[in-house]
């Protein structure tokens, strides 16, 4: 009875007009497009394939209809590589068929298949790869001009949405950048005249497309990107300055970087800077990571305007919320990056004062490590004076008896020893400090002297640093302390091989307990 029924439907199928045929590929195809069976849907679109080719014409409203079906399926449901070919082979026919109504329902169901969110994990954003890869691939393949030119504002949103999503992981940030600027140059004019627009409706998905523009490697200070960089300062206010929720982190870490394109002026101190200072006065817990993000990026010195930003953050170096003190002790080290050195100092002299009146031990901690950050960033020459200034008040025998925090303090003193340009009066005195500390924590400071001389490069003690008293300290300490491997380590690296205090020292090290101990 089934090979009857089989054999009735294909007969009835044969009988059927072209376009009726196809309405009823159709309708078979709308049944099994969702199914999760990589079987059952890959031989609809297989079938369905097979009809469009065949078939003499193909009314828009079918095109338009299985370019929203299986688009909107895919980004929903489907996972496997061949599902997405499978797809793509679909819009590959389809586009020639009907180029026109293909693209205009491509993009209208990028944007409303992909809204806003802001958890969006790496996993997400990968999975909207081969979405990205379609829009760009057609858009580079219309040979029609007047095709892109009518719908200009759909396809700076289709862009900007697959750049919001792409934002969520690096990899596949990558992947779109790459994809993306074999269609930048084509697309540059619809960028300027359209994203302003784009943007009073969708500024987060404004503000990646922007960062994607910047991110190309051909991207350069044109007359252009300088038009496209004034539009980047009022969104980036709007998006990442004066929002009413905190803007997803992985939108401030793209976006900020589109900073190295604006003018010092009038970009940023006539516009950007301002509203800065009136976003932190108004809401400082949601505008410090768009702050932060931005100050990071620039490229000019800001000598002028960090006593102010600063003034406006103290009171984020301390906060509870461990996020918003990050972001804050962020902004200050981000402000001492193109200062001169009394700009440095005075900033370096806030955090010192915020970290001696703090009480608990994690904002301490905090603040110490942004001391520590500073030596990184700053690009100032003379470090020498700056250096021994800091190593004076973290590589110090004082009261505190805290593990984490003396910690903080002899890493700070590491990052800001090993940028000396030669040895200083700061170097041997933190030697000296270090034998002067409790038994309990001496460890830490011998630790942080080890790595001093092995990334300065040192073979021998500083000057005025005799051995044999970290030798003698070495032999008499209880065996299988940390303090001994530190200690040991310390010797080892400033003294010859062969040596007796070498020998004594590798010894004592080879034969501690602590050393073996996971």
């Amino acid at each position: 009875m089934k090979n009857v029924e089989n054999d009735e439907k294909m007969e009835k199928t044969e009988n059927l007009s072209e376009e009726d045929s196809l309405k009823e590929e159709i309708r078979r195809f709308t049944g099994c497009v969702a199914d999760p069976s990589l079987r059952a849907h890959g031989m609809a679109y297989t079938s369905l394939s097979k009809m469009c080719e065949r078939v003499g014409e193909i009314p828009a409203a079918f095109v338009k209809g299985l370019v929203k079906m299986s688009v909107s399926n895919s980004i929903r449901l489907y996972g496997q590589p061949k599902s997405f070919q499978h797809v793509a082979h679909l819009l590959e026919i389809l586009s020639k068929r009907d180029y026109e109504s293909t693209l205009k329902s491509l993009l209208s169901t990028i944007q409303s298949s992909l809204p806003l969110i802001s958890n969006l994990t790496e996993s997400k954003s990968l999975a909207q790869i081969p979405t990205t890869k379609w829009l760009i691939s057609l858009l580079k393949s219309a040979e029609n001009p007047k095709n892109l030119a009518e719908n200009e504002l759909e396809i700076v949103g289709a862009l900007g949405t697959c750049a919001y999503w792409m934002a969520g992981s690096d990899k596949a940030w990558r992947i779109f950048i790459r994809k993306f600027s074999r269609i930048q140059t084509i697309l540059e004019p619809i960028f300027s005249s359209k994203i302003a627009e784009f943007a009073k409706n969708q500024p987060e998905k404004a503000l990646a497309l922007i960062s994607a523009i910047g991110d190309v490697k051909n991207a350069e200070k044109s007359e252009k990107s300088q038009k496209i960089a004034e539009i980047f300062t009022e969104i980036a206010t709007k998006s990442l300055l004066m929002p009413k929720l905190r803007p997803p982190q992985f939108l401030v870490d793209r976006s900020s970087k589109f900073v190295k394109f604006i003018r010092e002026k009038p970009d940023f101190t006539e516009n950007l800077l301002p509203n800065i200072k009136k976003a932190l006065l108004r809401s400082p817990e949601v505008s410090i990571f768009g702050v932060k993000g931005i100050l990071e990026n620039l490229e000019f010195p800001l000598d002028t305007c960090a006593p102010e930003v600063l003034k406006s953050t103290v009171s984020a170096l301390t906060n509870a919320d461990a996020e918003i003190r990050e972001a804050a002790i962020g902004v200050a080290v981000a402000l001492t990056r193109k200062s001169g050195i009394p700009v440095i100092q005075k900033i370096l002299m806030t955090l010192f004062d915020q970290f001696g009146a703090a009480k608990v031990p994690e904002v301490r901690i905090s603040l110490m490590e942004g001391i520590g950050r500073v030596a990184g960033v700053i690009e100032v020459q003379e470090k020498d004076k700056l250096a021994d200034e800091v190593l004076a008040k973290t590589a110090k025998a004082d009261k505190e008896s805290h593990d984490g925090i003396i910690e903080a303090q002899w890493n700070a003193a590491v990052e800001w020893a090993v940028r000396l340009t030669k040895p200083t009066t700061g170097l041997t005195n933190a030697f000296k400090e270090a034998s002067k500390l409790q038994p309990a924590v001496k460890y830490i400071a011998y630790r942080a002297l080890a790595d001093i001389v092995e990334r300065r490069g040192m073979f021998a003690l500083p000057d005025g640093i005799d051995v044999k008293p970290l030798l003698a300290e070495l032999e008499t300490g209880p065996k299988g302390e940390l303090t001994s491997i530190g200690l040991a380590l310390l010797i080892l690296r400033t003294t010859k091989k062969g040596s007796i205090e070498h020998t004594k020292a590798w010894s004592r090290a080879s034969h501690a307990d602590a050393l073996y101990k996971v």
